[in-house]
């Protein structure tokens, strides 16, 4: 089989999906398929371009696990406003459909591609060359922005995105979404054949643990003393992050001298106060690395169900600060080492588990196709 692989993000970007594409490629390389992958230049997450990848018209290499990969140009988004990622989509899906055109004809496609307008000129392609395509589907679009308030909800906008969304689910082969919410709201809205639809949470390599000489020299950095005791803040600042009532928790509890609030870093502990959020890619790093995660209470954080997680009504500073108490008095190094160590063994057996079902898939539609 010839598969073609189309992914927005990619090693070395440090992006969950990124790790999965490369992954999906990887296992089917093993199982003795031809793959290529098509990329834009890393340049997440600052929107600035990596050392050693300087951008070009396109450039071919081959990867260490025995696949092919074309790196295309495109707009580097430095800001998560709509101008900046519509100019990264639409910039990605020109070439990238270009490419995937130029490609000897892949007997199947994969997509994990910028939503709406990248994915729909993806799918054009496919559809000119009468190839199956698979979909993954990382949120969902015009829904994700009206949640968050950056288009009106029912509008012109909205509806043409949804509008195009529904004429790619429909017409593509299969339809990966990472949760079951998603997945429903292809079956019922969209009204996607409930066969073609399927659920695959997004995994990601199981973390070493990080040497300690790193940590001291980050704390050392910030004025951290060792012995505190230090929670992360998991997410971007922007309208909706409710990064307000986390400062102000914070400081309802500011006799506890050795609590520290970081942005990033050796942490014991993750925090995400967010009023409206997408699948929240932060909440599966916490969680393949074993660590309490406070999570405000909103239906897409309850969904990821973390084990250790901790939910809080954003808008309510004592809950959260009452949350953090509880954090810090139940803290025990033992018990930490022994969730660090039991997730690092699930996360192993979810990225062997996870990256079957995927080829699975592909090739089960590939067999239909």
């Amino acid at each position: 089989m010839r598969a073609l692989i189309v992914s927005c993000v990619f090693p070395p970007e440090p992006v969950m999906s990124a790790q999965t594409s490369h992954q999906i490629a990887e296992h089917l390389v093993q199982r003795g398929h031809e793959v290529t992958v098509i990329a834009p230049f890393p340049s997440r997450p600052a929107g600035t371009p990596y050392d050693g990848h300087s951008r070009a018209l396109f450039r071919r290499s081959m990867d260490p696990k025995g696949f092919k990969v074309m790196r295309c140009p495109s707009f580097y988004s430095r800001e998560s406003r709509m101008t900046s990622r519509f100019a990264e989509n639409l910039s990605f899906g020109l070439t990238g459909a270009w490419a995937a055109m130029m490609e000897q004809r892949p007997d199947i496609i994969y997509a994990n591609t910028w939503p709406i307008v990248a994915t729909c000129m993806l799918a054009t392609v496919a559809r000119w060359r009468r190839v199956p395509l698979v979909v993954s589907v990382q949120d969902v679009y015009p829904e994700s922005l009206e949640v968050q308030g950056r288009i009106p909800r029912q509008g012109m906008v909205a509806r043409w995105m949804r509008r195009i969304d529904t004429g790619v689910a429909r017409r593509c082969h299969a339809l990966i979404t990472i949760s079951p919410r998603f997945a429903d709201i292809y079956r019922r809205d969209r009204r996607v054949d409930p066969a073609r639809v399927h659920v695959i949470p997004n995994w990601t390599e199981p973390h070493e643990s990080v040497a300690h000489e790193q940590t001291d020299r980050f704390r050392a950095e910030l004025g951290i003393p060792p012995d505190a005791f230090v929670v992360a803040y998991g997410g971007n600042v922007g309208v909706a992050a409710g990064v307000e009532t986390v400062v102000q928790a914070f400081q309802q509890l500011d006799e506890l001298p050795h609590l520290r609030l970081v942005i990033a870093g050796a942490c014991v502990a993750m925090i995400n106060p967010s009023l409206y959020e997408g699948w929240s890619t932060s909440v599966e790093e916490a969680k393949s690395m074993g660590k309490t995660i406070l999570l405000s209470n909103i239906a897409v954080h309850r969904e990821q169900a973390p084990v250790r997680g901790l939910f809080f009504d954003p808008r309510n500073v004592e809950e959260l600060a009452e949350k953090l108490w509880k954090t810090w008095t139940g803290y025990s190094a033992e018990a930490e080492t022994q969730w660090v160590t039991s997730a690092r063994s699930d996360a192993t057996q979810r990225l062997r588990s996870y990256a079957v079902a995927y080829q699975d898939i592909i090739c089960q539609t590939l067999d239909r196709g």
